[in-house]
């Protein structure tokens, strides 16, 4: 099993650089011409104008709980009633999501190097980006989630008792917060249950059996937990069950003088769960839940059509990281099963309990219900990128494959990003360049770092480091490839086009 000492766990010098730079970084992406568009879009005439309703004192009937939208008509009386009033707070908590899975990654891996591939992989994300800026409710998901998580597991690593109490009390009223976003957020209870079941029944034979430990200690060791921060049951049932559920009643309170039903919290509820175990519309933007891990039909939140252009804002993720993330959680379980690693396992149960439920609801489903898995997919594509930088491959042909796979890809993506840049050098006041030219000097400037990484010595890196660096630019790659479809760039018609790479994702 491979552990992470406390020493590693323990934020560096070097850690915080990291974290402030990948936030800066998140901070410019997310409020940079946020306003755009200036209009509502997609479900913002839902929350936007529920936000604003607060504020008005207008009756209405909403089939989510408040939280988020307390939170979005913050900005809004901070603000105006206007694109950036209603985005600004989406934006932030969206920010937040980055040193969320830094900071995550750090307490489940330790070291640097895991940590900063979560929060550069959540950085180039596209989906990520898109709910962050936009005034909706699932990048609130995502970020009293991972804060709900890495509580918890601070709470078990604490140095003491008396702190191991602090960090589980805050984490009882962030998971109330979250549950007050949106009801998903329960999904936190199955992981958080079975990994404090193991620990507790750590000296068990058949349990240090299935993970394949000598003693309890190092099942201990594995989470980075100490025994003396596993509370008795008592405290947990009631920081991890009745604290949300008190925190959850007192913001949901708020909302009951603004009910169009006037039924009071129970009946609310009731008309809640009824509109939703009822509903029967569809949607073209309607998918399965088998499909979203793939992308088959992202969701465009916006899109206008003017001059011979096209400007759109698609929920997509990056196609680098949810793809490689796929094929991490398939390597993650291959761990699992050969190495018995309880984070792995921890994580993998994570995922399954945020998306396996989907599997039983026979309403209509859109893509941006995977928010709840998809930071943990993301983490599993860390590790493996962590797992990759230390190896040391001695088979030429696994060297010579994966160096042909990402010299393909990069040359691939130039191509793309070559036929793009040669509409805009007219624009930015240089000559025209023809898009036959133009395609195969983008592909040679985008696979150039790749060959480069591949032939030199300098800093004497291995194999495996020097390929993980070469999947990391392949991820920033697409994103500026697809950073415009994301936030709404004009585009010409063939060019947006290009970036609808299958029909269903348009």
């Amino acid at each position: 099993m491979v552990r992470a000492t406390a020493q590693l766990r323990k934020l560096t010098r070097r850690d915080w650089y990291l974290l402030g730079g990948l936030t800066l970084a998140a901070l410019v992406l997310r409020f940079v011409n946020l306003p755009h568009p200036e209009h509502i879009i997609f479900d913002e005439t839902y929350f936007a104008v529920f936000a604003q309703n607060y504020l008005t004192g207008t009756e209405f009937f909403d089939a989510e709980p408040p939280l988020g939208k307390f939170l979005i008509a913050g900005g809004e009386w901070l603000f105006g009633n206007d694109s950036f009033g209603w985005r600004f707070v989406p934006a932030l908590f969206g920010t937040a999501v980055i040193p969320l899975m830094y900071l995550l990654a750090k307490r489940l891996f330790g070291g640097t190097a895991v940590p900063f591939f979560a929060g550069a992989l959540a950085l180039l994300d596209g989906f990520l980006l898109v709910e962050s800026r936009t005034a909706l409710l699932d990048g609130f998901v995502v970020t009293f989630n991972l804060a709900t998580y890495l509580l918890f597991i601070q709470s078990l690593q604490a140095g003491s008792r008396r702190a191991a109490f602090r960090w589980l009390a805050a984490t009882g009223v962030v998971f109330g917060m979250a549950l007050a976003v949106k009801w998903v957020t329960l999904a936190f209870i199955a992981p958080a249950a079975v990994l404090l079941i193991v620990l507790a029944l750590r000296d068990r034979r058949w349990i240090r059996r299935i993970f394949k430990v000598r003693s309890g200690k190092a099942l201990l060791d594995a989470i980075g937990a100490r025994r003396e921060n596993l509370l008795p049951i008592g405290y947990y049932l009631a920081w991890l069950g009745l604290v949300p559920a008190l925190i959850y009643t007192g913001l949901f309170a708020i909302h009951v003088p603004f009910d169009s039903t006037h039924q009071g919290i129970l009946g609310i509820h009731q008309q809640i769960y009824d509109y939703h175990h009822n509903l029967e519309a569809t949607h073209p933007y309607g998918s399965a839940w088998y499909t979203w891990p793939v992308m088959t039909r992202p969701v465009a939140y916006y899109f206008h059509s003017a001059y011979g252009q096209w400007q759109g804002i698609v929920a997509l993720g990056n196609p680098i990281v949810w793809w490689g993330g796929l094929a991490a959680v398939g390597f993650a379980v291959w761990q699992l099963v050969r190495r018995r690693n309880l984070v792995l396992g921890f994580l993998l149960l994570a995922i399954l309990a945020h998306y396996a439920p989907w599997a039983l609801i026979d309403r209509v489903l859109f893509i941006y219900h995977y928010a709840g898995a998809l930071p943990f997919v993301i983490l599993l594509l860390a590790y493996a990128l962590g797992r990759s930088w230390q190896w040391r491959p001695r088979d030429p042909w696994l060297q010579a494959i994966g160096w042909f796979l990402l010299f393909g890809a990069a040359g691939v993506m130039g191509t793309l990003l070559g036929q793009s840049a040669a509409g805009l050098l007219p624009w930015l006041g240089a000559a025209a360049m023809p898009k036959v030219v133009a395609a195969p000097v983008g592909a040679v400037l985008a696979a150039a770092p790749v060959f480069w990484l591949a032939a030199t010595r300098r800093f004497g890196w291995r194999w495996g480091k020097k390929q993980t660096v070469a999947f990391l630019w392949l991820a920033l790659l697409a994103f500026v490839y697809f950073y415009p479809v994301w936030t709404g760039v004009a585009l010409d018609v063939q060019d947006y086009g290009r970036r609808m790479w299958f029909k269903s994702w348009i």
